[in-house]
Protein backbone atom coordinates (compact mmCIF):
# COMPACT_ATOMS: atom_id res chain seq x y z
CA UNK A 1 0.00 0.00 0.00
CA UNK A 2 1.08 3.41 -0.99
CA UNK A 3 -0.42 7.14 0.04
CA UNK A 4 -1.29 8.24 -2.65
CA UNK A 5 -0.53 11.86 -1.94
CA UNK A 6 2.91 11.01 0.04
CA UNK A 7 6.36 12.58 -1.25
CA UNK A 8 8.42 9.15 -0.45
CA UNK A 9 11.66 10.73 -0.94
CA UNK A 10 10.84 12.34 2.70
CA UNK A 11 13.40 11.77 5.41
CA UNK A 12 12.01 9.09 7.88
CA UNK A 13 12.39 5.65 8.81
CA UNK A 14 10.45 3.25 5.69
CA UNK A 15 9.36 -0.36 6.22
CA UNK A 16 10.25 -2.00 2.69
CA UNK A 17 9.32 -5.58 1.72
CA UNK A 18 11.04 -7.27 -1.52
CA UNK A 19 9.84 -10.18 -2.54
CA UNK A 20 11.29 -12.89 -5.36
CA UNK A 21 9.99 -13.58 -9.15
CA UNK A 22 6.90 -14.92 -8.83
CA UNK A 23 7.21 -15.39 -4.92
CA UNK A 24 9.26 -18.31 -5.28
CA UNK A 25 10.98 -19.97 -2.18
CA UNK A 26 15.06 -18.96 -3.64
CA UNK A 27 16.49 -17.10 0.07
CA UNK A 28 15.94 -19.84 2.78
CA UNK A 29 16.04 -23.25 3.41
CA UNK A 30 15.18 -25.60 5.87
CA UNK A 31 17.59 -28.18 6.82
CA UNK A 32 17.21 -30.20 9.88
CA UNK A 33 14.59 -28.04 11.67
CA UNK A 34 16.82 -24.95 11.25
CA UNK A 35 16.66 -21.50 8.02
CA UNK A 36 19.55 -21.48 6.35
CA UNK A 37 20.14 -18.47 3.78
CA UNK A 38 20.63 -20.12 0.25
CA UNK A 39 23.48 -18.30 -1.91
CA UNK A 40 20.57 -16.18 -3.17
CA UNK A 41 19.90 -15.12 0.26
CA UNK A 42 23.30 -14.32 0.75
CA UNK A 43 23.44 -12.12 -2.16
CA UNK A 44 20.11 -10.61 -1.30
CA UNK A 45 21.41 -10.10 2.34
CA UNK A 46 24.87 -9.04 1.30
CA UNK A 47 23.37 -6.32 -1.48
CA UNK A 48 20.87 -5.17 1.40
CA UNK A 49 24.03 -4.28 3.92
CA UNK A 50 25.93 -2.40 0.91
CA UNK A 51 22.77 0.32 0.39
CA UNK A 52 24.84 2.38 3.30
CA UNK A 53 27.82 2.63 1.08
CA UNK A 54 25.95 3.28 -2.19
CA UNK A 55 23.62 5.99 -0.95
CA UNK A 56 25.32 7.97 1.93
CA UNK A 57 22.29 9.08 3.46
CA UNK A 58 20.57 5.39 3.66
CA UNK A 59 20.99 4.34 7.08
CA UNK A 60 19.89 0.55 7.66
CA UNK A 61 18.09 -0.68 10.93
CA UNK A 62 16.98 -4.53 11.29
CA UNK A 63 16.05 -6.68 8.50
CA UNK A 64 15.62 -10.25 8.01
CA UNK A 65 15.59 -12.53 5.39
CA UNK A 66 12.65 -14.96 4.66
CA UNK A 67 12.49 -17.82 1.85
CA UNK A 68 10.69 -15.26 -0.88
CA UNK A 69 11.01 -11.91 0.55
CA UNK A 70 12.87 -9.66 2.33
CA UNK A 71 11.71 -7.17 5.05
CA UNK A 72 13.80 -4.39 6.42
CA UNK A 73 13.69 -0.82 7.64
CA UNK A 74 15.42 2.12 5.73
CA UNK A 75 16.33 5.57 7.25
CA UNK A 76 16.05 7.81 4.61
CA UNK A 77 18.24 11.40 6.30
CA UNK A 78 18.11 15.08 4.65
CA UNK A 79 19.97 15.57 1.53
CA UNK A 80 19.40 12.36 -0.24
CA UNK A 81 21.63 11.51 -3.05
CA UNK A 82 22.48 8.59 -4.67
CA UNK A 83 26.19 7.15 -5.34
CA UNK A 84 26.16 9.56 -8.29
CA UNK A 85 25.06 12.37 -6.98
CA UNK A 86 27.04 15.31 -5.30
CA UNK A 87 25.65 15.46 -1.90
CA UNK A 88 27.16 12.85 0.87
CA UNK A 89 25.78 14.97 4.02
CA UNK A 90 24.96 12.52 6.10
CA UNK A 91 27.09 9.29 6.38
CA UNK A 92 26.06 5.85 5.94
CA UNK A 93 25.37 3.60 8.93
CA UNK A 94 25.43 -0.55 7.89
CA UNK A 95 23.76 -2.75 10.01
CA UNK A 96 23.47 -6.59 9.08
CA UNK A 97 21.63 -7.19 12.36
CA UNK A 98 18.17 -9.39 11.89
CA UNK A 99 15.62 -8.22 13.64
CA UNK A 100 14.50 -9.80 16.86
Amino acid sequence: MRLPDYDYRSPGGYFVTICTVDKRDVLESINDGIMHLSKYGEIAARHWANLGNLYMSVNLDCRVVMPNHIHGILILGDNYRDHRGVSRIAPGRVSTRPCS
